[in-house]
């Protein structure tokens, strides 16, 4: 498959083509273990009341845009233990700040308060988190995307991190960062880091809303910032190349950002979410340099040609044709878009796949493609909340807090083929809950091969969600490359029976969130993936053969 650049001849769809549904293997079955799951009264998310982390931030006089937008997080193994660990981001007073929490999971499954180190002591108004093993030790190191300087943090493999001086990282911006990921963009083996970058605030600016009282500010009343690529050099060091590469040549309002191979030439391409203007679309030329190309490659603009309040993404094969879609979250009365993939671009499915009208009511943060139940496909999951006062408060909103107005439900999507249904009752307490959300990862934090959520809640608590699914099968795949690290960047790709399905090793995505687990596969009643094939970072493939239900496979990439 082969996209297009600027400089080629295109043409710019905007309706939907017919897709071809996956084939899965024992469709019967797996339709049976799917409405299995479905049965009357059954609820697969319940509410794991096992944090005590509240996020805090002062909602000020002067209503800076960033006190609306954070709540950011991050799901993984700090501490090297084999369970799954996590950060929750703080905000505070602006520009004072507020110290980050990382709670270790113990044995008995609870979370804990841990000393993260210094290098999470120091207060910082913190947005957004990426993960990344940026030294080649064996561990994961942090990112943190702060409204003033960012902070790159060395994990010491025990869960404890010192922030590198930004003398010696050359990372330190004193913008307004937002989301961020690590990617290897030149195949050296060193992983590299994109941070979208949102306004530059300005106190002078005031607005209203809709009832005549002060409110947030919508981002164009504000300078737009250019983003902003790391080239890492290695021993924590990194140089910015932006300009060179052609990075700081747009400014927009970033939110979210996911790497991947888009054009299927090998390399890692960027894709960005843009607050009100369209989406980018960085082409990676061979680490040579990047050109912006969304607009022809159908993933600027919604399918009417407008561009929307992007937020979250979400990244995932939702019709089974093989090739990776992309779902973007918007603001209230905006529906949701998401992109198909299909020979030559993207196109806007989102009315073809059922997911319209149900976003309108409520404005998208953090989202998820994920097999909730197991059953092959993948459906979906947003985490929503309002940036502008409600005319009235929601039924449910937390009484008395100063983020009742901005309260809002989360929305829990079924896919059947291709094709989604809202199912607030499956969902449980994750859609009864109504909260201002923001960050949000699906991750299996008891290994029971069910996918639980972690929602970060603006000004509020973070919730856990455990998966209470009673049935179905499951695959993972720990990828790593032939130095041992975890090969991000590279596509898993399964065959059961007939029916393939496709996975991306990443740890972003969502909204100012990042995480870092082995890739999951539901298989619903199928016992075992019949093929296993891994195409690495440049293109090589490798055939794993089949791998059995129920265990986590390590995939270690064959010495070249």
């Amino acid at each position: 498959m082969i996209l297009l650049r600027l400089g080629a001849v295109a043409v710019l769809i905007t309706t939907i083509a017919t897709t071809t549904s996956c084939s899965k293997s024992g469709g019967q079955p797996a339709r049976a273990h799917a409405e299995g799951v479905r049965s009357a009264g059954f609820v697969l998310f319940e509410d794991d009341a096992g944090l005590d982390f509240v996020h805090q931030v002062e909602r000020s006089e002067a209503f800076r845009i960033c006190e609306v937008n954070g709540a950011g997080l991050a799901v993984f193994d700090a501490d090297g233990d084999g369970d799954l660990d996590l950060l929750c981001l703080d905000c505070g007073r602006y520009p004072c700040g507020a110290p980050n929490r990382l709670y270790l999971r113990d044995a008995n499954g609870r979370y804990v308060l841990a000393d993260g180190g210094p290098g999470l002591a120091e207060p910082d108004f913190s947005e957004g988190v990426a993960l990344g093993d940026v030294d080649n030790d064996g561990d994961l190191d942090l990112f943190i995307a702060n409204v003033g300087p960012d902070r790159l943090l060395i994990n010491d493999g025990k869960g404890r991190f010192e922030a590198l001086p930004a003398e010696l990282s050359g990372i330190g911006d004193p913008g307004y960062s937002t989301s961020a990921s690590f990617f290897d963009y030149d195949l050296d083996g060193l992983l590299d880091l994109y941070v979208c970058r949102y306004v530059a605030i300005d106190d002078r600016k005031t607005c209203t809303g809709i009832d005549g009282r002060r409110d947030y500010c919508h981002p164009a009343v504000y300078a737009p910032l250019p983003d902003l690529l790391y080239h890492n050099l290695g021993g924590g060091r990194f140089e910015n190349v932006s300009e060179k590469l052609g990075i700081s040549a747009l400014a927009s309002y970033g939110l979210g950002v996911v790497c991947l191979d888009v054009d299927d030439d090998g390399d890692q391409d960027v894709y960005v979410a843009n607050d009100s203007r369209p989406n980018f679309l960085w082409l990676n030329d061979g680490g040579r340099g990047f050109e912006e190309a969304a607009l022809v490659n159908g993933l600027a603009v919604n399918g009417q040609g407008m561009p929307e309040a992007s937020m979250g993404l979400a990244v995932g094969d939702v019709d089974g044709n093989g090739l990776v879609d992309l779902f973007v979250t918007h603001l209230r009365a905006e529906s949701n878009t998401l992109y198909l993939r299909q020979p030559g671009g993207f196109v806007d499915g989102t009315a073809r796949a059922r997911l319209s009208a149900a976003s309108l009511p409520a404005t998208g943060f953090g989202t998820v493609l994920f097999d909730m139940d197991n059953d092959l496909d993948l459906d979906l999951v947003v985490a929503n909340g309002s940036v502008g006062r409600l005319e009235r408060a929601l039924p449910g909103a937390t009484k008395g807090s100063p983020w009742e107005f901005y309260a809002e439900p989360n929305h829990l999507y079924r896919n059947q083929d291709g094709l989604f249904s809202m199912e607030p009752e499956l969902g449980g307490d994750f859609c009864a809950d109504v909260q201002p959300s923001r960050a949000m990862v699906a991750a299996d934090l008891d290994q029971d091969g069910g996918l639980d959520l972690v929602v970060g809640n603006l000004g509020g608590p973070t919730r856990l969600y455990r998966n209470r699914l009673p049935v179905g099968r499951y695959l993972k795949f720990r990828v790593l490359d032939d130095h041992g690290r975890d090969a991000i960047g590279a596509t898993v790709t399964i065959r059961v029976g007939e029916g393939r399905l496709q996975r991306r090793v990443a740890f972003d995505g969502s909204y100012l969130a990042a995480l870092a687990e082995p890739v999951h596969f539901g298989l619903g009643e199928a016992d075992r993936a019949d093929q296993v094939v891994v195409v690495w970072p440049g293109g090589e493939r490798q055939d794993f053969g089949p791998a059995e239900a129920g265990r986590v496979h390590v995939l270690r990439r064959a010495q070249r």
